[in-house]
């Protein structure tokens, strides 16, 4: 079982810069006491918070996959199995662009939340992704149900994440992927493959995000706005 899609507070999204609130050794332990699998580190343009994530993995039994998600000029790109320390200028590259790096760097290309964007995503015809997000479980479920028909009529496997800003939300999405050992590289190839069910589905409830808008305002009295990224 692993929740695909989780950010750390070393993310930054181009709108709202530091957008979560836990460190990548929070998350890793709380995946493990939810008894997940594995957790994807996927912050907003940057690795680094995956990189971190890796160095306490195997103390915790969880497989993290360091990965991010890129603001792309035609929407938000996951990028899954990245091992090397990148930051991304948002909206710099196109949909193109991002799957070309990330086929020469041997990542997992998955589109999140395909409709939660300005446009609809009509580039998965003319850019193979490896999955689709059917279920995000910050997004409703009207639109998550578009996605799963956009997945089913273009043929794309299906996975789900949390889009975890918080601890709490950890585990809401969550994805059975069918692997031949718990290593890394088996575990993204199992999801390139298309090896992969959505297993959990537990929409963002009101009181997780009365929580995550709590915490912020508690950090931005006590500690100003940044969230530092650091090592751990």
């Amino acid at each position: 079982m692993f929740d695909l899609h989780v950010h750390t507070y070393c993310s930054r999204h181009p709108v709202w810069g530091n957008d979560a609130v836990s460190s990548p050794k929070e998350v890793v332990e709380e995946a493990a006491r939810k008894g997940l699998d594995g957790v994807a580190i996927t912050d907003h343009n940057t690795t680094k918070g995956g990189l971190l994530g890796l160095r306490v993995a195997k103390s915790n039994g969880v497989v993290v996959i360091p990965g991010v998600e890129i603001s792309s000029v035609r929407g938000d790109i996951l990028v899954l199995g990245l091992m090397e320390k990148l930051e991304f200028k948002p909206k710099r590259m196109d949909v193109g662009e991002v799957i070309e790096l990330a086929r020469e760097a041997g990542g997992v290309v998955v589109l999140p939340h395909p409709y939660r964007r300005s446009k609809p995503p009509t580039f998965v015809m003319e850019f193979r992704v490896d999955a689709l997000e059917g279920f995000n479980a910050r997004t409703s479920k009207r639109l998550n149900e578009k996605a799963k028909r956009l997945a089913k009529a273009e043929g794309i496997p299906v996975v789900a994440g949390s889009d975890a800003h918080t601890l709490n939300e950890i585990g809401n999405g969550v994805t059975g992927i069918t692997a031949d050992d718990r290593r890394l590289e088996d575990v993204l190839e199992a999801i390139s493959k298309g090896k992969v069910t959505i297993t959990r589905e537990n929409p963002f409830k009101l009181t997780e995000r009365m929580r995550y808008y709590g915490v912020k305002i508690r950090d931005l009295i006590l500690h100003g706005r940044e969230y530092k990224c650091i090592e751990e």
